[in-house]
């Protein structure tokens, strides 16, 4: 591709070059929680990684940093954006570059720039001249996309310690309920209760909402946090999640990354976790059911997890070995892509509290179970230690595992998180709270 052919390319990406904005189309008023710490990471001299699932909402975070600078009067011609989704830009990055550099006028070392790689799984060795011109120290701010499956390979070793990284998970219950209800009071009411959860009373001014808070989470269960679901007919959804999420993660990007032969066998292994979310998962046993040898069987489980389609939490002990020894559990990373594969009411909502907690601690949390007690939860941080018990029930009965457990540990508060209505339960010194399924999806 000559010069021109190829900046018409890059005009066609960056219609802001003429427009002096970016589309209305790929800006929607909604921004992510995770937004403003995105912005704020202008000002770091590091380069930023969005990663996550596919159809997350990571291409929208760019477009709408780009409109922000443009707000900010940065000149349009400062920002380049470039998919590598597109096949006619599967060149390599610096003679993109140098065509960019042309068009500016200014060289790239003269005036801040700002570029952003979208897709960055498609463009081999992007991490490679991205590296080069931060170690120049040319004054370029890098943001680059891509799925899990790409970005945490050793690729972007290189890029230790002059990088950034967030994860970009589907929508959590607040998010998908304000997306559906902007601009709306419920917007006030998250705010006032966002971080409050071991408190003697929620604010009275939730009462009003408690009944589209439960109509909510049923449409959760269903539809879950994909962006592009929610705004798409929901005799769609069904079709949607398989096509956009599930097969193209498998059968284009796993197959594509790691050359697998048996695609449909890596389907049916997370058709198996999807139908069984929430469950422990004994490799052995599996490999067996889904009739694939023990260790194709795990490291295709760690290909799912690399794609962050699912995500395992060990089993908590005071012992590093023991921990690892034993049978972790399984989530998808969505209670939607559960409830595709036909899990449960009790797995959704277990699954749908433990995508919550997984978001905001990660490796820090656990699960917990002896041969007469388990905890569905644990979560794990600092000198912090919480035992989470999920119910699909009204009973305030106090779980034998979750005082047992409190008990073992000396631990002062527990949470149940349940169907019915917010409560405290006092036993000797410590303190069960009784959290609404719905309420502790919002804090």
């Amino acid at each position: 591709m000559n010069n021109q052919d190829l900046l018409e390319r890059l005009a066609f990406h960056n219609p802001w070059w003429e427009k002096g904005q970016v589309p209305i189309v790929f800006t929607p008023p909604f921004k992510r929680f995770i937004f403003g710490k995105i912005l704020s990471y202008l000002d770091l001299d590091r380069i930023v990684m969005l990663k996550g699932p596919r159809r997350t909402g990571k291409t929208t975070i760019m477009y709408q940093i780009i409109a922000q600078l443009l707000n900010n009067g940065i000149n349009p011609r400062n920002i380049l954006y470039l998919s590598f989704d597109d096949p006619l830009l599967k060149i390599p990055l610096e003679e993109i570059l140098s065509a960019y550099e042309i068009l500016k006028v200014s060289g790239l070392k003269d005036t801040a720039s700002f570029i952003f790689l979208d897709e960055a799984q498609f463009f081999p060795d992007w991490e490679l001249t991205v590296k080069l011109y931060f170690d120049r120290k040319y004054p370029l701010k890098f943001f680059v996309s891509g799925s899990s499956v790409s970005l945490l390979t050793q690729k972007t070793e290189s890029l230790a310690g002059r990088s950034i990284e967030e994860t970009i998970y589907p929508f959590s219950f607040a998010e998908m309920t304000l997306f559906n209800n902007p601009n709306s009071e419920l917007e006030k009411l998250l705010k006032s209760i966002k971080g409050q959860l071991f408190v003697k009373n929620f604010p009275s001014a939730i009462s009003p909402f408690i009944n589209r808070l439960k109509l909510s989470l049923e449409k959760y269960f269903s539809f879950g946090g994909f962006p592009h679901i929610l705004s798409a007919p929901p005799d769609l959804w069904t079709r949607l999640l398989t096509e956009d999420i599930v097969q193209k993660v498998i059968f284009r990007d796993l197959v594509e990354r790691y050359n697998i032969r048996q695609p449909t066998s890596l389907e049916r292994l997370f058709a198996y976790l999807g139908k069984n979310s929430s469950g422990i998962i004994n490799v052995s046993t599996l490999s067996a059911g889904i009739e694939l040898s023990r260790p194709i069987t795990e490291q295709y489980l760690s290909y799912l997890e690399q794609s962050l389609l699912i995500f395992r939490i060990p089993k908590f002990s005071h012992s590093p070995k023991e921990s690892l020894r034993s049978n972790p559990k399984a989530h998808l990373i969505d209670p939607s892509l559960a409830n595709l594969y036909g899990a449960n009411k009790d797995q959704l909502i277990e699954t749908a509290v433990a995508d919550h907690l997984f978001a905001k601690f990660g490796k820090n949390l656990l699960f917990w179970r002896d041969q007469n007690h388990e905890i569905d939860l644990i979560i794990r941080s600092k000198d912090l230690l919480i035992p989470v018990e999920v119910k699909n029930n009204h009973s305030q009965e106090i779980p034998n595992g979750i005082l047992y457990f409190m008990q073992k540990e000396n631990l002062q508060k527990g949470i149940v998180v349940y169907r019915g209505n917010f409560n405290i339960k006092h036993f000797q010194n410590m303190d069960i709270y009784f959290i609404p399924l719905y309420l502790f999806l919002l804090t």
